[in-house]
């Protein structure tokens, strides 16, 4: 009875696992799992199959039991925004490999390797040699990482110090909360751009083909292999 009244589901136990929803059976696995307080506790992708309001509810809820039980609790998922949100650390894995273990905030920010940026979120890599330095950054070299939410389209929104990379509109699309860009800048593949919906770019008439400038902060630039970074 314990179990189920921290998994939320108190006046449940006599009815049967067929009339519960997607969630309230995920909470009676949670149940299951703690009710002998187990010392560690595996979770492997228990979110998977619910829908997306669902899961994001259930995140917070599981971080939340996890948090009050102080259970040591190793939550295996390929959701990387679930990863961030529910974890104290990450270990990024490639190939049965740990690529990088640490916090939340390091692994997005600093990822040490090209997989790592890759894998966590909208990542940007490229060689130094595409960028336009301005202001008093140092000049760039190797190979470096910007984050499609960290990428404007006027140089005011970065400050003073940064850098620039031109381009032309391969692809725009509406998400809700952003509008998704992808700008051909003659590299390997397309700069990624994520800006939020309430700057309007249908006003802008932005339309395939154009040429425009992204700019990015010194502070959200990052090298990946050991080149000069601000």
């Amino acid at each position: 009875r314990a179990a189920l009244a921290r998994a939320q589901l108190e006046g449940y136990e006599a009815r049967d696992i067929a009339a519960l929803s997607g969630g309230q059976r995920q909470r009676v696995a949670l149940a299951r799992a703690v009710v002998f307080e187990p010392r560690v506790l595996l979770m492997d992708e228990p979110l998977s199959a619910l829908d997306k309001n669902l899961r994001e509810q259930m995140q917070f809820e599981i971080r939340k039991l996890q948090q009050d039980l102080r259970i040591t609790t190793v939550y295996v998922t390929h959701d990387q925004r679930e990863a961030l949100t529910m974890s104290d650390r990450i270990a990024v894995m490639n190939a049965g490999r740990i690529e990088q273990l640490d916090a939340p905030q390091p692994i997005y920010q600093r990822p040490i390797s090209r997989f790592v940026a890759d894998f966590m979120g909208e990542s940007n890599i490229v060689p130094a040699a595409l960028l336009e330095r301005f202001g008093s950054l140092p000049p760039l070299k190797g190979t470096l990482v910007i984050r499609a939410e960290n990428l404007a389209l006027e140089r005011e929104a970065v400050g003073n110090d940064g850098v620039a990379i031109k381009g032309r509109v391969a692809a725009h699309a509406f998400r809700g909360e952003t509008w998704h860009l992808r700008l051909d800048v003659g590299g390997e593949r397309d700069l990624l751009l994520s800006i939020p919906s309430g700057q309007s770019l249908d006003g802008a008439g932005i339309q395939a083909g154009q040429q425009l400038t992204a700019y990015a902060a010194a502070r959200h630039i990052h090298s990946i292999d050991g080149g000069s970074q601000p």
